[in-house]
């Protein structure tokens, strides 16, 4: 059985998350663990890695990081996204679309 195993507040600066967005109708048994197996086996990463700076990984302790964001609100569709955190106006690949974040504090799990 998954486990959250640290939890902890991080500051983030203005970051753009460049990634795709999935929805219920993509849950494969409930989840979306499938979907991140098909982002490991067609590299979905790699064109979002190289854009990933030094300079915005000095800023982030988590610069580089493979992430998945949940929304849900009320009488919204509920979207569920995975990609990366990159520097502010970061050009997004095609293919790819993208959320844009003031600097803030997250918690992180």
């Amino acid at each position: 059985m998954p486990e959250i195993i640290k939890c902890y507040r991080q500051k983030v600066p203005a970051a753009r998350f460049i990634g795709v967005k999935y929805g219920d109708g993509d849950r494969v048994n409930g989840g979306f663990g499938v979907k991140w197996s098909e982002w490991f086996q067609n590299n979905r990463f790699a064109p979002l890695e190289t854009l990933c700076t030094s300079e915005f990984s000095g800023e982030y302790e988590d610069g580089g990081a493979y992430i998945g964001l949940m929304r849900c609100r009320n009488s919204e569709p509920f979207e569920y996204w995975i990609g990366m955190f990159l520097p502010a106006e970061t050009a997004v690949p095609n293919g790819y679309s993208f959320h844009d974040f003031p600097a803030k504090d997250l918690g992180v799990c």
